[in-house]
């Protein structure tokens, strides 16, 4: 099996501790966890849910990321 090499050409994360790398780094550094209530008013959930909640909406995303809102993107696929 041959191995071809690999090149790293940046480095990105978004989480419920950060929106980057630094506030990431910063937020274990700190010992900081991310995890509390679930935001949503939902009926359907009758019972406080403890979630690590990233809070950038989707239109937050369109609009750092230069995309169309008319076309469709799922939320996966733009947190990736």
């Amino acid at each position: 099996m041959s191995q071809k090499p690999v090149a790293i050409t940046g480095m990105g994360i978004i989480s419920a501790i950060g929106n980057n790398v630094a506030e990431n780094e910063k937020s274990l550094l700190g010992s900081r966890h991310g995890i509390r209530e679930y935001s949503v008013n939902d009926p359907l959930i009758h019972q406080k849910k403890l979630v690590g909640e990233i809070l950038k909406s989707n239109e937050e995303f369109y609009s750092e990321l230069n995309l169309n809102p008319e076309e469709a993107f799922t939320r996966s696929t733009l947190l990736g």
